[in-house]
């Protein structure tokens, strides 16, 4: 079900800056998205509140937002349909909260999910992507990457895997990501890398495997791999 919002008026006037276009409210103690957000805002800063849940087309009303800061929530819950209306939002900030599963259609946008509790990515998450150039999920409980779940990524150049639970590489895993550059994936406890696991990675240029376990790594693991450096 859709959220209603109201206009912006003089009783949340300290929160609005209508010169910068700025809407802010940090540390508040927040349960729940404001529905008086000006449909006007570049910005929303709502970081550091105890928002737990975001419900469909609750940012319907912002298409000229640029900027969408949720970070330091206790968010859990994510309904598919949740960003849209944000047409022209360019940096989504979601860093330490509690999401646990990522759902297919779910995000359109640039991705800061690192300090969350992913465990499960769907594989259909990332669908209508292809724009993205960073991706970040440090600091989750990823424990296993499905074959194909970034083939959407075409233009992402750079992967943030670090300090997850992943404890191996399967082959494929990375088809599609055409243009990264740079794939961090230390402090895993990777022990095992299959043949094709980085295939198709033509410009990886950076790839970070310390702090893990690795014990086996398959012949050719590494072909194919021009530009690394």
């Amino acid at each position: 079900m859709l959220v209603p919002h109201t206009v912006c008026d003089e009783t949340n006037s300290k929160h609005w800056n209508k010169a910068g276009k700025v809407y802010t409210r940090r540390g508040q103690n927040l349960t729940n998205v404001p529905h008086d957000i000006p449909t006007e805002a570049k910005k929303v800063l709502l970081w550091y509140n105890v928002i737990t849940s975001l419900p469909a087309g609750i940012f319907r009303h912002l298409s000229q937002c640029v900027s969408l800061e949720l970070g330091k929530n206790r968010i859990t819950s994510v309904a598919q349909g949740a960003f849209l209306g944000l047409d022209s939002l360019t940096h989504l900030f979601l860093y330490h909260n509690d999401i646990y599963v990522l759902q297919p259609d779910m995000f359109q946008h640039f991705l800061q999910l690192s300090l969350n509790s992913v465990v499960e990515v769907k594989s259909e998450s990332f669908r209508g992507l292809e724009s993205l150039t960073m991706l970040l999920l440090n600091w989750n409980v990823l424990s296993t990457l499905q074959s194909g779940m970034f083939k959407h990524l075409s233009n992402c150049t750079l992967l943030n895997l670090r300090y997850n639970t992943l404890c191996k590489i399967n082959q494929v895993a990375f088809v599609g990501m055409d243009s990264l550059e740079t794939l961090y994936m230390e402090g895993n406890v990777i022990t095992t890398i299959n043949k094709k696991a980085f295939h198709g990675l033509k410009s990886l240029c950076t790839l970070k495997l310390h702090q893990n376990n690795i014990t086996s790594i398959s012949n050719g693991t590494f072909s194919g791999l021009v530009s690394l450096k």
